[in-house]
């Protein structure tokens, strides 16, 4: 069976951002697969780049997780509520299975077409601003490395961690040097002084791109993130685009000028002539186009396995649809981590992610109260013994003979034990009649009870109308004193600044206030509160 090859070149009439010298030029050297070296333990962390055993996906059987007829109609009857879920189960028995023959030859084609869109996207030289701008903040630290460069995917030389950060200083310098050449020698074509041969300067300009391009591909930026770039490649088009259509309705040969400058200013930024521009973007969405086409094909045959794997992970927490959803994100990984050339099936392979990326989510949303995913292997391993124990002696063990059958320290397990614990909701019905839930029988010892706050209630409405008898000097001053506006009690001196009179001018009117408030007729009124008090 033949297959694209992987050698790709950017022509000159596919490719007008970089014109192709005169002559042959050389043979583009593109950068080949070889078998990837993965570690024998798997973490569970999506910005992780460790892979799963290769020997033990080897012995897992597929055959038992790929669901039959029978299976998929027992999902269809059991989501009969859903209809949403019920249409996309009947859609997806509708995408035939790939025979070993296909899967082989999509998987090429996913390279070679994923190959094609990182040639075209790093040989544009805006994107290859961005991916220096990238380079430059893993080296200074402040990015990490995971998310933004495939560590055990270099295309060329499969480099570890350690290797491209050795060679990204030195790669990045040469970037560097390269670009800075580039953005001098574009600068001066734009503003039209250069006068040597336009063709060498063209030609010079294709090669400078292309060991940019061979530069930023040693160290392998992630194909997302190229992706995510094209968008501001096609807001700079946009931009460029008004630009020209502005001055070419411009009315004035003051107006043209503006729109002149602004447009040299952006494909001085970009780099890019409009032509240039344009062109590339529209080589990157064609490209891309059929990158994510032979993606997407290769991930919906294989909906089934995500739907067969969901199954197994239902009343823990998740509604059916969202496992299945977490499912298919985890597929996604792994169709662009998948690697053809170790002859394993797809199906294996990916069985690995789907499952990472239901466990994961489990762990994440599963329960109200989220565990670190660090400690549930723990728990698990403490509800086991537990269990053990339990079934030896006949009773619940304690918490010195669970640490002693783990080998975890006492306040370790004390911890777990607390962690592990399920959350109890207030609206949880008590009984069988389901009448009552558990907040009616809790105390909040914050509330007070019913009979106190309407004693309240009545106290400070008899307080007002005891007040209300006062004239209103008297009376905004015993309320400032008390607080009994807004619960601040106020010294003598503030309330003699606010009235503006003295200290003792303001004693002497609550000294008086204080023995009307005494007298028998409005004593009486709060008489029964003090009793009750």
């Amino acid at each position: 069976m033949s297959r694209p090859s992987s050698n790709d070149t950017v022509s000159q009439a596919e490719c007008a951002a970089t014109p192709t010298p005169s002559g042959n030029g050389g043979k583009n050297t593109e950068l080949t697969k070889a078998p990837l070296p993965l570690p024998q333990e798997c973490e569970l962390d999506w910005n992780d780049t460790v892979e799963p055993d290769i020997d033990e996906l080897r012995d897992e059987e597929l055959e038992d997780t790929i669901l039959d007829e029978d299976n998929a109609q027992e999902v269809e009857e059991e989501s009969g509520a859903d209809d949403t879920l019920g249409v996309y189960l009947r859609q997806m028995g509708s995408i035939p299975l790939l025979t070993r023959e296909e899967e082989l030859e999509l998987a090429q084609r996913l390279e070679y077409y994923r190959n094609r869109f990182r040639n075209a996207a790093l040989l544009c030289p805006l994107m290859l601003l961005r991916v220096r701008e990238m380079f430059e903040r893993i080296a200074a630290g402040s990015l990490p490395i995971d998310p933004h460069i495939d560590v055990y995917s270099s295309e060329e030389l499969r480099l570890s961690r350690s290797q491209i950060l050795s060679r990204l200083k030195p790669n990045l310098s040469t970037l560097c040097h390269l670009l800075d050449q580039e953005h001098a020698v574009f600068a001066a074509g734009i503003r039209d002084e250069f006068r040597g041969d336009q063709e060498q300067w063209r030609r010079d300009r294709w090669y400078r791109l292309r060991k940019c391009r061979r530069l930023a591909q040693e160290l392998s930026p992630r194909t997302e993130i190229l992706e995510r770039w094209m968008d501001e490649l096609a807001d700079v088009a946009d931009e460029v685009s008004h630009l020209l259509l502005a001055r070419a309705i411009a009315t004035s040969p003051t107006e043209r000028a503006q729109h002149e400058k602004t447009l040299r200013e952006v494909m001085l930024r970009a780099l890019m002539t409009p032509a240039e521009l344009f062109a590339s973007l529209k080589i990157l969405r064609k490209r891309r186009h059929q990158y994510q086409a032979v993606r997407q094909k290769l991930a919906e045959a294989n909906l089934r396995l995500v739907v067969s794997i969901a199954k197994k992970y239902r009343n823990r927490g998740l509604l059916f649809s969202d496992l299945i959803q977490e499912g298919n994100r985890g597929l996604m990984r792994a169709v662009d981590k998948y690697e053809w050339r170790l002859k394993f099936k797809f199906g294996t392979y990916a069985t690995w992610w789907i499952r990472q990326g239901i466990t994961r989510a489990l762990h994440d949303h599963a329960r109200t109260v989220r565990v670190p995913c660090h400690q549930i292997s723990v728990l698990a391993r403490l509800e086991r013994k537990r269990s053990e124990l339990s079934a030896a002696t006949g009773r619940d063990p304690s918490n010195e003979e669970l640490a002693a059958a783990t080998g975890l320290k006492m306040d370790e397990m004390r911890s777990l034990r607390i962690v592990g614990r399920q959350p109890v909701s207030l609206n949880d019905s008590l009984g069988g009649d389901g009448d009552h839930a558990l907040e009616d029988f809790l105390r909040d010892d914050h509330d007070p009870f019913p009979g106190e706050n309407a004693d309240r209630r009545l106290l400070q409405e008899r307080v007002r109308e005891v007040l209300r008898s006062l004239p209103p000097r008297e009376r905004e001053v015993i309320e400032l004193r008390y607080g009994l506006k807004d619960g601040k009690c106020r010294t003598l001196d503030v309330v003699a600044r606010q009235f503006g009179i003295t200290r003792e001018r303001i004693r002497q009117i609550e000294a008086r206030a204080l023995l009307k408030l005494r007298r028998p007729p409005r004593v009486l009124r709060l008489a029964e509160f003090v009793e009750k008090g």
